[in-house]
């Protein structure tokens, strides 16, 4: 599904309304905000000298960020949060990665030196940038999870000889 069609959802979704037992009704699940220009997008690319995914752009230019509003605020950055964010990690980062969210306890990176592969999503605790483990998708795949899962964690690491942490710290 494109990022436009998923924010469309979004959108949708918002109109439910959630009863639960106790009488208490949940309105909205979903923050979005008004999105940024691509003039913006770019300018912030080139201000930390980094590439941004293709299909985040496009999320930006829909929505300037997102929160789920259950399950603890999951939260997708804005631009200038991602640029906020590089600036407090400088030094601290590889070349080229940055992180889009907060969920619990991980932080999503992209790295986008991998931007070719298509699988340039990492998680893991910020506080520890040698103990990333790959999500193995794009950005669109995990935005698209994320909004049918309602802002719920679908990751988990699992201890396997075959998937190996991935170390984000700078040399």
């Amino acid at each position: 599904m494109d990022i436009k069609s998923l924010m469309a959802c979004i959108d949708i979704l918002n109109g439910n309304h959630e009863i639960f037992s106790d009488g208490e009704v949940l309105g909205r699940c979903y923050r979005k905000y008004p999105g940024a220009g691509a003039a913006e997008i770019e300018r912030i690319s080139q201000k930390n000298q980094i590439v941004f995914a293709e299909d985040l752009k496009r999320f930006w230019m829909e929505s300037n960020g997102l929160t789920f509003q259950s399950f603890g605020g999951t939260r997708f950055f804005s631009v200038e949060e991602v640029s906020d964010c590089l600036s407090a990690l400088e030094g601290l980062l590889v070349k080229g990665v940055y992180p889009i969210a907060i969920f619990d306890d991980d932080t999503i990176l992209i790295d986008g030196n991998r931007l070719g592969s298509g699988q340039y999503l990492f998680f893991g605790d910020i506080s520890c940038l040698e103990l990333f483990y790959p999500l193995d998708c794009s950005f669109g795949f995990f935005l698209e999870r994320m909004i049918q899962l309602a802002g719920c964690k679908y990751w988990e690491p699992v201890p396997d000889a075959y998937v190996k942490p991935v170390s984000f710290l700078q040399d």
